[in-house]
């Protein structure tokens, strides 16, 4: 910001006394040339030109009055030039100190006075347009100060008078239209009918400014709509649709934020609904034949849930018996094979962590005389004095056991010599 020049600065009277260079040696030119300077603008040259004038005249020089006038006359015109400049670049409000200050320095100047009234009806516009737009904007409150402000300024507009009882016109039909609003809401609040109360009392801040009371009023709804909402939430975590029942349960929390109840069971649902989410990818994987994947999803969840827990454990059982099932169909398969000893170690495996599993137990006895059985007409072929007596015994293995050890290839043979 360019500052008007001061002479009497002892910084300054050092630089004017090291820049001398040449000048005229009679004072009377020298003045001329400084007021040469002072009229093109050059005030930093005529303000350095002045001091040193005024340093090498003596003290009974009849120019020290006139160099002396000069030097205020270089002042005045230095400050004026910063302050039209400011006012140019629309910096009136910083511009005011600085002529007040050349008032303060130079007040029989009316040159000064002419800038200080037109840097006042500078700011006096700034504050009576914020004041307009206020109006417009229908914050009347600003638009009050504003004006005032501006009248502060410049005490001559008198348009502003009218202006302010135009305003109060206005206010006072809003304040009406605010009040009819109002009562309305109470009125759809006694009935319950909350919506209706939450719309007025939210319509009363377009008609008045700080409608505190309308405020607390839409607080005090807000409160009872967000009660709704979690009579909303509880009847879809009954029918267990915890996705659903948390987006009402946040709609509660931004109904009523200072709800720390609210706000924990907002948590709680969104844990809920994460573990549902993840119990339905659980059986996904269970269907698709992934148990191991599916199992580690539903146990993740299970650490999630505090209202589903059955489910989880239900699923978690279910796996459980799927596994054995796998099992139990599996020793089926080495039994239908023929493969009765592989069948008894896999029904018997399924026994360790269990009393029974359908038929096991009497599958497993089954089994166990089949191979005791199959053992001992082996063993009697074996020591058959005669073909016909051993291939007998082992036609009665080829029964329940066609694969017993070599039996079927000792029956061809044995056939193959009887029929020789």
């Amino acid at each position: 910001m360019t500052r008007p020049i001061t002479c009497g600065s002892p910084a300054l009277l050092a630089l004017l006394a090291l820049a001398c260079a040449s000048g005229p040696t009679n004072g009377e030119p020298r003045i001329e040339s400084i007021e040469a300077l002072t009229r093109k603008g050059d005030y930093e040259r005529a303000a350095r030109a002045s001091t040193q004038l005024l340093d090498e005249l003596g003290p009974g020089s009849a120019l020290r009055p006139r160099v002396v006038a000069l030097q205020e006359q270089i002042s005045v015109a230095s400050g004026l030039e910063t302050v039209r400049q400011m006012i140019f670049e629309g910096r009136e409000v910083e511009a005011l100190p600085i002529i007040e200050g050349l008032k303060a320095a130079h007040p029989d100047v009316e040159t000064i006075d002419a800038w200080m009234q037109r840097v006042r009806t500078k700011i006096a516009d700034g504050w009576f347009d914020a004041a307009r737009i206020a109006v417009a904007e229908e914050r009347f409150d600003d638009a009050r100060s504003a004006y005032a402000k501006s009248v502060e300024f410049d005490p001559t507009r008198t348009v502003v008078q009218d202006l302010l009882t135009e305003l109060d016109r206005v206010e006072a039909w809003r304040a009406d239209v605010a009040e009819e609003i109002y009562y309305r809401g109470v009125g759809h609040l006694v009935d319950g009918r909350l919506l209706e109360a939450a719309g007025d009392f939210g319509k009363v801040g377009k008609y008045r400014e700080n409608p505190t009371r309308a405020d607390q009023r839409v607080s005090e709804v807000n409160v009872l709509l967000a009660e709704t909402r979690v009579a909303s939430a509880a009847a879809l975590v009954a029918d267990g649709h915890f996705s659903a029942a948390a987006k009402e349960y946040e709609e509660a929390a931004r109904l009523n934020p200072n709800s720390a109840r609210i706000a924990a069971d907002l948590e709680q649902m969104r844990a809920e609904a994460l573990a549902n989410q993840m119990l339905i990818e659980g059986r996904s994987m269970i269907l698709r034949g992934e148990l191991e994947r599916g199992a580690e999803e539903i146990t993740a969840g299970l650490a999630l849930t505090n209202l589903q827990k059955d489910v989880f454990q239900q699923e978690l059982d279910g796996i459980v018996e799927r596994r054995v099932q796998a099992a139990y169909d599996r020793a089926l398969g080495f039994e239908h094979d023929f493969r009765f000893a592989e069948a008894v170690t896999a029904y018997e495996a399924i026994l360790e962590s269990r009393d029974f599993f359908k038929d096991c137990r009497a599958r497993i006895d089954v089994l166990r005389d089949k191979i005791a059985e199959a053992e001992r007409l082996y063993a009697e072929a074996a020591q058959a004095e005669d073909e016909a007596d051993e291939l007998a015994l082992l036609r009665q293995i080829e029964v329940f056991w066609p694969d017993y050890s070599d039996i079927p290839g000792r029956i061809r043979a044995l056939t193959k010599e009887s029929d020789e």
